[in-house]
């Protein structure tokens, strides 16, 4: 029988660690506590041993952890581990190999290496965008058909939905979010200190709930916080993309007949991560999950933002530019 008490021993590791470099971070976010009990409650069955487990345990086998998290089926998952265990039990060794994933890990991203599965469902940005348009038409037809005063069925409030998903999370208009920050998004009887939610006079985005929540507090965007000439201080890519978002987010809020803002057609309840990753499967016509997409995303922003460097510095070498116009794509690409 696996004991409770995980949440505890994480907590109280990561209060004494806090204490120890002097450090005042929040509470853990419930997702990242769930995450990291789901992977020592994983570990500690494929250890198969007859002993309580306790981070003891853990330290006692570390030859056998380690094992697992190296054979681990991908790397996020072998990063995954080593993060749990060094949060479960505060040792030294464990956080050495945690330290060597999250390289792991970072170098992975670097290069962009894509998985046999990747490369089989792989599609480009320009497809996206182009889905995008499609779903755009077919959303103002419903919008066309409400107006004219006919009842919407759940396929027309699904369209819609598949349109504004795909608008969120396409990074055109606003920089990529993690599909939690829209699963907690609601657009009525709002928890103004825990949801995610559009403000009522309708000049930003707060977001509550997300994955770094617990250490950074409430994130604002401001719609009237967009990027232009050197300002490093935005919120969305351009003026015209922020009124786009704000304009079909409140397009769509006005006539959602639930209190979130993405709901299942079939029984109105708030979508899951699960879901939004089925949604995207069926919206693309094929495996393109939440995390493929923001690397699809992800590896052409970062393959442009790194093109315009390297033409800077070129620029710079023959007195065509200067150190701030250099900085400015420093700042861009730290920024992405």
């Amino acid at each position: 029988m696996i004991p409770t008490g995980i949440y505890n021993i994480i907590k109280a590791n990561r209060d004494e660690r806090n204490k120890n470099n002097n450090n005042t971070k929040g509470d853990l976010s419930s997702s990242s506590l769930k995450k990291y009990t789901n992977s020592v409650n994983s570990i500690y069955k494929q250890l198969g041993v007859d002993e309580p487990m306790t981070p003891a345990v853990f330290i006692k086998h570390i030859d056998k952890v380690k094992s697992i998290i190296n054979n681990a089926k991908t790397l996020s998952t072998a990063h995954a581990y080593a993060v749990a265990m060094f949060v479960f039990t505060n040792d030294a060794a464990y956080n050495a190999l945690m330290i060597e994933k999250s390289k792991e890990k970072e170098e992975q991203v670097m290069k962009r290496e894509r998985t046999e599965k990747q490369k089989k469902n792989w599609i480009t940005k320009k497809e996206i965008h182009k889905k995008l348009n499609d779903l755009e038409k077919i959303a103002n037809a419903v919008y066309e058909k409400h107006s004219l005063g006919q009842s919407l069925n759940d396929k027309d409030y699904q369209d819609i939905q598949d349109f504004i998903l795909v608008l969120v999370s396409c990074d055109k208009y606003l920089p990529l979010r993690r599909s939690l920050d829209w699963c907690a998004f609601k657009i009525s009887d709002i928890n103004l200190e825990a949801d995610n939610y559009i403000t009522e006079d309708g000049a930003a985005l707060v977001f509550n709930t997300y994955k770094t929540a617990a250490a950074k507090g409430k994130q604002v965007l401001h719609f009237n916080k967009y990027k232009y000439r050197n300002n490093t201080d935005w919120d969305f890519y351009s003026k015209k993309g922020a009124m786009i978002i704000k304009r079909e987010l409140l397009r769509w809020i006005a006539i959602n007949p639930t209190e979130y803002l993405f709901f299942t057609t079939k029984f109105r309840k708030p979508l899951s991560a699960y879901n939004i990753t089925n949604w995207f499967n069926r919206i693309f016509e094929q495996k393109v999950s939440t995390n493929m997409l923001r690397n699809i995303l992800m590896t052409d922003r970062h393959e442009k933002i790194i093109n315009q460097f390297e033409q800077a510095k070129r620029a710079m070498s023959v007195g065509g530019s200067s150190a701030s116009m250099l900085m400015n794509y420093v700042k861009d690409l730290m920024k992405t």
